[in-house]
């Protein structure tokens, strides 16, 4: 059993996803990034430079992933790339990333050294400014980009740049302003034609996540009509963590059928279609009352006659009424 936060790490840890996610985000699903060409680096990748560079401590705060992506371009031919994997809204991202990226950044420069240190010691350094920079005047870093993966509840409404979150600078200063981009991938707001091109396991997941919302689509998934039938066990794993669903999967069975997800998925909707009827039941029992309520002051305002007006007045500011609806029930009354 994965708690989701291993649980996205798990599903979205091959270069495959990963390729899916990041051309969702930076190019709208086109096949821009090639999954052959993602290499997974590690977290300690991140890491603070302790005092005179002769140790590294673990930085406070880590990225939940770190990609390279080899371009083949030329003598730069690499991209790096941050992932940050939501289950809620994080309202500190834009910032968070930021301190990722320097964090990353300084990681670079020391991995830079530290092999030039290796191989040329001091003799490595052009000069005594080169030196105490610990870093030429020709080295050159590799600035990484970042992508949030948002898989929770309702629409992500937290900030999408540094800017958001940030108090505005004079206008005076505005050509100095720097910012942090934020590409959100709502996995919710995905289209179904595109999940179902994605990598097999992420496809499963995010279609039994959309079969949760939509009846319909849950019978076509029911029904075969998508291309699967039976659930990898690490699927049916990762579908528990991240829905909190209760899929029993038998043990030692690497593969389990679909129609046992099947009956969850059906007793799930039964479940949000009873609390979705008590709900409407609630507001149309509270709409019957109201208007109970508009009748008998109506009545009671005919025989201390009241004046028509007074009483639309009262109507649409305490019943709540459209001056249709107050006019009708006058009308009716």
């Amino acid at each position: 059993m994965h708690d989701k936060d291993h649980a996205a790490k798990v599903l979205f840890g091959n270069s495959e996803a990963v390729a899916n996610l990041v051309n969702e985000a930076f190019f709208q699903g086109d096949n821009f990034f090639l999954p052959e060409h993602f290499h997974p680096l590690p977290a300690e990748a991140f890491m603070l430079e302790a005092e005179h560079g002769k140790g590294a401590r673990p930085a406070g705060i880590v990225a939940d992933a770190l990609w390279q992506y080899d371009t083949g371009s030329g003598s730069h031919d690499k991209l790096l790339i941050i992932m940050e994997f939501q289950s809620k809204v994080n309202y500190f991202m834009p910032g968070r990333l930021f301190v990722e990226a320097a964090l990353n950044i300084n990681a670079q420069r020391r991995e830079i050294d530290m092999k030039r240190e290796a191989e040329w010691g001091r003799r490595g350094y052009a000069s005594s400014k080169e030196y105490l920079s610990r870093f030429r005047k020709g080295d050159r870093i590799v600035k990484p980009l970042a992508v949030v993966v948002y898989f929770g509840e309702g629409e992500w409404d937290g900030p999408l740049n540094l800017n958001d979150m940030a108090c505005p600078l004079p206008p005076e200063l505005a050509a100095f302003d720097y910012d942090m981009r934020v590409p959100v991938v709502d996995l919710d707001k995905i289209p179904i034609e595109k999940v179902l091109c994605f990598e097999q396991n992420l496809k499963l997941v995010l279609l039994y996540g959309k079969g949760r919302k939509d009846p319909e689509l849950l019978m076509r998934i029911l029904a075969g009509e998508l291309g699967f039938r039976r659930m990898p066990r690490v699927v049916a794993e990762l579908i528990q963590a991240l829905f909190h669903t209760k899929i029993e999967i038998p043990k030692e069975q690497e593969e389990i059928d679909m129609c046992l997800a099947e009956e969850l998925m059906i007793k799930e909707g039964e479940r949000k279609g009873r609390e979705e009827g008590e709900r409407k039941g609630r507001e149309e029992g509270r709409k019957e009352g109201m208007q109970e309520s508009a009748e008998r002051y109506i009545q009671m305002c005919r025989n201390t006659n009241t004046s028509q007006t007074e009483m639309l007045s009262v109507l649409k500011s305490v019943f709540l009424l459209s001056a249709q609806q107050a006019a009708a029930l006058l009308n009716k009354a």
